[in-house]
């Protein structure tokens, strides 16, 4: 299981009578550390993060239409093929 990985990892020992106290704690813990959906807000502030540095010229990662030149549209589009050069930390 999961829990048990993380637990070897860290080196943590659990008793047998706790066992089902830490299961749930890590179930908790795995299940909402690992989904990484954002959120509109941070959303919009990686593709404006990203439309800034395109519009000081930074190199676009994507090929992109000749017919499209805002900036916005264009981190939008990296954004969608998951290709932005921006590292999110936790």
């Amino acid at each position: 299981m999961a829990y048990e990985i993380y637990l070897k990892y860290y080196g943590l020992l659990v008793l047998p009578e706790e066992s089902q106290r830490y299961y749930t704690f890590f179930y908790y813990l795995l299940t909402t550390m690992i989904s990484m959906t954002l959120t509109k807000f941070e959303k919009a502030r990686i593709i404006g993060a990203r439309s800034l540095q395109i519009s000081m010229g930074a190199p676009v990662i994507i090929d992109v239409p000749k017919e499209i030149i805002d900036p916005v549209d264009i981190a939008i589009m990296e954004y969608e093929n998951n290709v932005i050069p921006i590292t999110i930390r936790l």
